[in-house]
């Protein structure tokens, strides 16, 4: 029981890490594609802070996640350490 915790919390990890790297990859990568609609319409102005997407909550919760996943990697890896 406690190998299946053990992966579990590793892709509550996994999951967590995962996230990061989404919200990294749409706030580098919305700006470009709005400047390419931009440049495609020609129509009003064009200021990069318009396609930023603020992710705190979300980034948060990814944090949250991986320490949770983490801690509790280590907490079924001494149990399973003691089991055996």
């Amino acid at each position: 029981m406690n190998k299946i915790g053990f992966l579990l919390s590793g892709l509550l990890t996994l999951i967590g890490f995962i996230t990061l790297n989404l919200t990294s990859f749409t706030n580098k990568l919305l700006p470009k594609i709005g400047r390419m609609i931009f440049e495609l319409s020609s129509s009003g102005s064009y200021t990069q802070s318009d396609y930023k997407i603020f992710f705190a909550s979300t980034n948060s919760l990814a944090l949250f996640e991986i320490i949770i996943g983490l801690g509790l990697c280590v907490f079924f890896y001494i149990k399973i350490s003691k089991a055996d």
